[in-house]
Order: structure tokens, then C-alpha cells, then sequence
């Protein structure tokens, strides 16, 4: 006759699977609550990175004045903003504008000097297109490139979408390729570029 044991062998070993199911099903929940934490964290400490740089923006309008584009930007960050270069775009030409540093600005307001050089650069080429136009169309456009204040390379291209670039990764291969998808059957020609203070 075969022995299956005493009641106590059945209650302790049902006993010990349901605490082994028990602790498999902890080990899940820990673990699901685990990767939860990590992603938060992972989150934060982006958000935290980017925080400065996401307070930045550079963008062009028409200048009423003089009917030429005028570069606006606010630096909302508290902190300057080192190496900005700003490349205004249209199908046919681009002109480069190049800043050694920035400071804060809480407000957005016009960017005197980058305005002067951009005016400057486009009185001195023989490219007339109509301004407005161009704006109302999508075809003149602006992307920019700076260093945060912990010397964090940025770029932040035609549609505003604010980017880490890589240490080895030249800004200027960036925006070409972003130049060439956005205009993407048009040749260009690059603007001189200038440094100087913000304005």
C-alpha cells in the first residue's frame, strides 16, 4: 500500500509552494516598482540636463522698419549661453551669425547686434526675395547651435526642437543635414560669419 504521507506532510508542503508563489509574485511587484523608479529617475536627471537649455530660443521675424528679418530670442535659463551660432535659411541662401557669449534675457526681445550683421550680410548680397513671404511660406527659417553653463553643446533646429550634440559631432554637419531636408532640391550659399556680443 502505497504511503502519502500524514495530513501535517500535506498542509507543510502546500504551505511551502503557496509561500514560494508568494514570493515569486513579490519578486515581480519589486521588480515592476523597480523599473517604474528607474524610469522616473532617468526622467529627472533629463530633465534636470536639459532644463537650462530648453529655456533658450532663438527664432526670426519680419522687422516692420525695414521689411529684412530680425532675429528675436529670450534666455530664460538665468545663466549665459556660450558659442551661439544662428543660421537664418531660406531655399536659396543662408547666412550665418556667430556670438562669443549671450547673457540671460527673462523676456524675448530683439537681438540687436545678430540683427545688424544678419541686415548687414543681406544688404551686401544681391539676394532681394520678398521677406514676408518667405516667412508666411515656411521658407525662412532659423536654427541655432551654443554651449550651456556646463559646457553642454545644444541645437535647436528649424522646427524648434531642442537637441544634446555629441562631443566629436560638428554643429555645422548638423545643420546642414537638417538644411537639406528641410530645402531639400535647393542648393545654398553660406553667409560670413562675424563674431560678436549679444545685442
Amino acid at each position: 500500500m502505497t504511503d502519502w504521507g500524514s495530513v501535517a506532510d500535506w498542509v507543510s508542503a502546500s504551505a511551502t509552494v503557496a509561500a514560494l508563489l508568494a514570493a515569486s509574485y513579490a519578486a515581480r511587484v519589486a521588480y515592476r516598482q523597480l523599473r517604474v523608479l528607474e524610469d522616473q529617475e532617468e526622467y529627472r536627471q533629463r530633465a534636470e540636463k536639459i532644463r537650462d537649455a530648453s529655456r533658450v530660443a532663438v527664432w526670426v521675424r519680419i522687422d516692420a522698419m525695414s521689411a529684412l528679418p530680425e532675429l528675436r530670442y529670450v534666455n530664460a535659463s538665468g545663466m549665459p549661453i556660450y558659442d551661439l551660432v544662428l543660421w537664418v535659411a531660406t531655399p536659396e541662401q543662408t547666412f550665418t551669425i556667430v556670438y562669443v557669449v549671450d547673457g540671460p534675457s527673462a523676456e524675448s526681445k530683439t537681438m540687436v547686434r545678430g540683427t545688424d550683421d544678419l541686415q548687414r550680410q543681406i544688404c551686401e548680397s544681391t539676394y532681394r526675395p520678398g521677406w514676408t513671404q518667405l516667412l508666411e511660406s515656411g521658407h525662412l527659417v532659423c536654427a541655432a547651435a551654443f554651449r550651456d553653463s556646463v559646457n553642454r553643446r545644444w541645437f535647436r533646429d528649424f522646427h524648434g526642437r531642442l537637441s544634446e550634440v555629441e562631443e566629436q559631432e560638428d554643429v555645422g554637419t548638423r545643420f546642414a543635414a537638417h538644411r537639406v531636408a528641410r530645402f531639400p532640391r535647393d542648393s545654398d550659399t553660406d553667409g560670413s560669419r562675424h563674431p560678436g556680443p549679444a545685442g
